[in-house]
């Protein structure tokens, strides 16, 4: 058996007020969202998972957030919004899928 294991350094995204933003979406594979850059002051951003298909979690302020491969049966996604009070804010991070996530 052979495993994969995928790291996308450098992604960019800007997440917008009252918008969820789907970060990584997987399925049968564990994957890992790690903030590497924040425009402004923030270390953390709200996230939310979405686990086993079906299970929403509540938004939880974190830097990183990781889906185990249970967690992405059938699938599973790492989801992020801005801040209270934040319109708008450009964030980079990693993502890691597979055996190494």
């Amino acid at each position: 058996m052979r495993f994969t294991v995928t790291v996308l350094a450098n992604q960019e995204v800007t997440l917008v007020s009252g918008q969820t933003r789907v970060l990584t979406q997987s399925r049968h594979k564990a994957c890992k969202v790690t903030l590497t850059g924040i425009a402004g002051e923030f270390t953390t951003i709200p996230f939310q998972t979405i686990r086993f298909g079906r299970f929403t979690s509540e938004f939880f302020e974190a830097s990183s957030v990781k889906l185990s491969f249970f967690d992405t049966l059938p699938s599973g996604r790492i989801l992020a919004t801005t801040p209270d009070g934040v319109a708008s804010l450009d964030i980079v991070f990693e993502l890691r899928t597979g055996i190494d996530a």
